[in-house]
């Protein structure tokens, strides 16, 4: 199965709400087909947080090495591609290391309480 990002998004992939959008498309698809590939033929931005939006998001419901296994990702910069790869780590970490999750969000509950 193929998902065209600039189909879905268009040629700006970058808010987390467009990072969603894609993740609704994805969830079925790596359900329903052994391999999607996810091209950005076309795109001209990928921002982090579009990346945390979707492909990130995945890491909630798999391991980094079963998405590796599941996705291919086509036509995305180096630039991206590189962001992607340390979204990507840092995800794999949050979500599948709970003391790493853990001190992550006392961080952010810490900067979040009044002073």
């Amino acid at each position: 199965m193929k998902l065209r990002v600039h189909d879905l998004i268009g040629e700006l992939c970058m808010t987390y709400e467009d990072g969603e959008a894609l993740l609704a498309k994805l969830r079925p698809a790596l359900i329903d087909h052994p391999v999607v590939e996810v091209d950005f033929e076309g795109t001209r931005v990928q921002m982090a947080s579009f990346f945390n939006g979707s492909l990130v998001a995945l890491l909630q419901d798999y391991h980094l090495e079963d998405l590796r296994k599941k996705l291919v990702i086509r036509n995305l910069p180096q630039h991206a591609a590189e962001t992607l790869a340390r979204r990507m780590a840092d995800g794999e970490r949050y979500y599948h290391d709970p003391m790493f999750r853990q001190a992550v969000d006392q961080a952010i509950d810490s900067r979040l309480e009044p002073a």
